[in-house]
């Protein structure tokens, strides 16, 4: 926002607080189209020749001083649960520095990402499927189904829609079914936690800020400065980070935080 006649300028974000209080105005004057400056020009993509030359740093990228590696194994059914972990042989590997076991899922540490990976291979994990073991995609269409045919929520009704259609001369009817599919991302999911006195910091690619916040809440149970898709350390300017189509990767905020604070002594190798 600019004045122009001193020059002084205020980001939305300053005023948007005072902005709130004001009346709003019953008519607003919309500019004219021949003055747009942005709308219906081109645009070029300022994230382009970064990815065009790999050099693009994604959330799976951030490296900070000392930091461990973890690697995750999540129950495959939700709502399944750990029934039990034979961890001697990721133990013996070089690097793997503790077996974090969680209600649903089981993680490594490491020093690095191959130890990480091989010591996640090396478990032996028995699952317990739960109420959903024997779940098929037929239980799903048909819970589909059946849904589709009571009342939902009414966002919008203009005029008489079951009468028109039933007065309409032809009418078309159509299903269409497409399997269960695995939203499941280029980039692997991931975050990077950083706990410090008063709170802990979180690196991740996610779209939804306030839901990974609340998630760090939950998991810490602590105040946090929670810093999302960024990096700011160490007096850095903060630098937003891409995310490799992850979308809302929150349900790995949760074991990567218990991961890192979980009590248990290190199990050096």
């Amino acid at each position: 926002m600019t004045h122009p006649p001193t020059g002084r300028k205020l980001s939305y974000g300053a005023l948007a607080e005072k902005a709130a209080k004001l009346p709003v105005p019953k008519q607003v004057a919309l500019k004219d189209p021949k003055d747009f400056k942005l709308i219906g020009t081109p645009a070029k993509r300022l994230d382009t020749p970064a990815k065009v030359k790999g050099t693009t740093r994604y959330g799976i990228d951030v490296r900070l001083p000392g930091m461990k590696i973890a690697t995750v194994a999540a129950s495959p059914v939700v709502g399944g649960k750990v029934l039990s972990v034979d961890d001697s042989k990721a133990k013996a590997i070089k690097g793997v520095r503790q077996i974090v076991r969680l209600d649903d899922a089981v993680a490594v540490v490491a020093d690095d990402t191959w130890a990480a990976k091989q010591g996640l291979k090396a478990l032996d994990i028995r699952w317990d499927d739960g109420p959903n073991g024997k779940v098929s995609i037929a239980d799903v269409v048909q819970g589909l189904a059946a849904a589709a045919q009571t009342p939902g929520v009414v966002v919008r009704n203009e005029g008489d829609a079951p009468a028109a259609v039933a007065a309409a001369a032809k009418k078309l009817e159509a299903v269409y079914e497409v399997p269960f599919l695995a939203h499941a991302a280029m980039e692997p999911m991931n975050c990077t936690v950083r706990f410090r006195a008063g709170g802990c910091e979180v690196w991740t690619g996610t779209q939804i800020l306030a839901l990974c916040s609340d998630t760090c809440r939950t998991g810490v149970q602590m105040a946090l400065a929670c810093h999302v898709a960024a990096q700011r350390y160490q007096g850095r300017r903060a630098k937003t980070k891409f995310l490799g189509s992850q979308h809302r990767p929150n349900h790995y905020i949760t074991p990567g935080l218990q991961s890192a604070v979980d009590p248990q002594p290190d199990t050096s190798a």
